[in-house]
């Protein structure tokens, strides 16, 4: 084998090499609805140990939705200064906050869009949502992965009964505890499994045809 073939198939295995090892990397959105802010939800997910398990799940991007409350702006920016002494700010354009840790993970907040789904839903690999109906709906007719964390602290509270009736259907996977160990775990196994999808939407007739099926079956 002459040096040239011999350094062209040298570079062809260091390519197939580098093609097994590098694995794509995928982005998480966080939303604890567009308004209320969900104060358990962004502490769970805004936190380094919960971050440091989606990175091990190559995840490069967290996404945070924290509502259109002020409290829920300066929760979210108090949360980032636990986590980080970096420079960020926050986009005039399109009012998002974008900061990047040490190592290059991102993290974006925002407290609304109009057009979420579009914009934000359809385009990451797992969603962490509230137990919120449409949120639930949107998310699962995206064809995403989504974990749900109940929120347990609002009045008339129907995000856990409904929630486990999805889950039953497996099509989502839940928290049983609002912790960061379940929380790391319901992701873990999320990621690794499979899920039934919903059938495309066709009106809110329908989808409320089919929330009375799941809420009486």
């Amino acid at each position: 084998m002459s040096s040239r073939d011999w350094n062209i198939s040298i570079w062809v295995l260091l390519l197939r090499t580098t093609e097994e090892t590098i694995q794509p990397m995928k982005s998480v959105l966080v939303t604890g609805g567009a308004t209320v802010t969900f104060v358990a939800l962004l502490q769970l997910t805004l936190n380094e140990k919960f971050i440091f398990a989606l990175k091990k799940n190559n995840f490069d991007k967290l996404i945070i939705q924290y509502g259109t409350q002020p409290t829920g702006e300066s929760l979210f920016l108090s949360l980032i200064d636990r986590l980080t002494n970096q420079d960020y700010n926050k986009s005039q354009l399109d009012q998002i906050y974008n900061i990047k840790l040490k190592d290059g993970f991102l993290i974006q907040g925002l407290s609304f869009d109009t057009d979420f789904v579009k914009n934000y839903t359809s385009k990451v690999d797992l969603v962490i949502s509230h137990g919120g109906t449409g949120s639930i709906l949107d998310t699962l007719r995206a064809g995403k992965k989504l974990v749900v964390v109940v929120n347990d602290t609002l009045a008339d509270n129907h995000q856990l009964e409904l929630t486990e009736k999805f889950a039953e259907r497996e099509v989502l996977g839940y928290c049983k505890k609002n912790t960061v160990e379940e929380l790391i775990d319901q992701v873990n196994q999320v990621e690794s499994r499979q899920f039934k999808r919903l059938a495309p939407s066709k009106g809110k007739i329908v989808q409320d045809v089919i929330l009375n099926k799941i809420i009486k079956s």
